[in-house]
């Protein structure tokens, strides 16, 4: 077997590049996201639930 080269050109490989950060920054701005809106409805959750149990 012979060695194989590929060639990318400037263009693709740009885009390739942008394609894969906004993909690794758009899921850490997901989990971020949701993890905030788990923290703000389970902890709104617990809140309300200990203030109606000191009543």
């Amino acid at each position: 077997m012979g060695l194989i080269l590929a060639y990318i050109d400037a263009g693709t490989g740009s885009i390739i590049l942008q394609a894969s950060l906004a993909g690794v920054f758009a899921t850490a701005f997901f989990f971020r996201q949701l993890k905030s809106w788990f923290q703000l409805h389970c902890c709104h959750r617990k809140i309300s639930n200990q203030s109606l149990s000191d009543n």
